[in-house]
């Protein structure tokens, strides 16, 4: 016949692995919050009669944090009465004009200029770097790939290209005639440069022309229209360039 085995307080049958059953084997010394014979019964918040179980504590946490709010402990912390306070809103360090952040130090107008004045990416080329970086472009670099790294553009469309097709239109967009400081205000950017046949291949100065953001997104539908129009613009404009060379393209 199977053993049995009882709790030793209680009597009730338990398994073999215990000495007590779960009811007794937390009740009075046996419980690790045991201290002297006291009970915990709880108490009730002194506000809203809501039952707690901390001997420490006259309040329930939301009544505890509502009176705070009313004595003003958290509000003293607020503004000047903070030890981080860091004397309100900065300020733009070119123009003084207050800033909507602390972690900022220009306003947005100021950012743009200085981001054109002081492009992030084109920096001081240094003199000791000069022959690591001529030694190592185009097919001279050992992660040359055949030349698809600007795809779909070709390498004549670079930077050297773009601002001779802007200062040939006096820097202004063709189309709406948004002068490219005010395009880098309101875009964040100078105007671009683009291709009137759609063939970004073909990089001739005949078939480029400054556009706006806006105007250059725009020519993406119904091309057919925008292509003759802006191949008759640069004519009837006075750039000099000879109608023949429109023809043969």
């Amino acid at each position: 016949m199977k053993k049995k085995y009882h709790c030793k307080d209680c009597k009730k049958e338990i398994s073999k692995n215990g000495k007590r059953c779960k009811s007794c084997a937390f009740k009075g010394k046996n419980n690790p919050m045991y201290i002297d014979g006291r009970r915990n019964r709880g108490k009730k918040c002194i506000d809203c009669r809501k039952k707690i179980y901390l001997y420490s504590k006259s309040r329930c946490r939301s009544c505890e944090n509502k009176r705070r709010w009313k004595e003003k402990i958290l509000k003293s912390k607020l503004g000047k009465d903070n030890p981080n306070y860091k004397s309100g809103k900065p300020k733009c360090i070119n123009c003084c004009k207050q800033l909507k952040y602390y972690n900022t130090k220009r306003c947005e107008h100021c950012h743009i200029i200085q981001l054109k004045e002081h492009p992030p990416l084109k920096g001081r080329k240094f003199p000791n770097r000069l022959p690591y970086i001529c030694n190592n472009k185009g097919k001279l670099n050992p992660n040359w790939k055949g030349g698809v790294s600007k795809l779909p553009y070709p390498f004549e469309f670079n930077d050297k290209l773009k601002e001779k097709i802007r200062k040939r239109d006096n820097y202004t967009c063709q189309n709406c005639g948004i002068i490219e400081e005010e395009h880098i205000i309101i875009q964040g950017k100078n105007l671009t440069i683009h291709h009137i046949d759609y063939n970004k291949m073909n990089c001739k100065e005949t078939n480029l022309i400054t556009l706006c953001s806006q105007c250059n997104s725009r020519a993406n539908g119904d091309r057919n229209y925008w292509k003759k129009y802006y191949k008759n613009l640069l004519i009837i404009g006075g750039i000099n360039y000879a109608y023949n060379t429109y023809n043969r393209s």
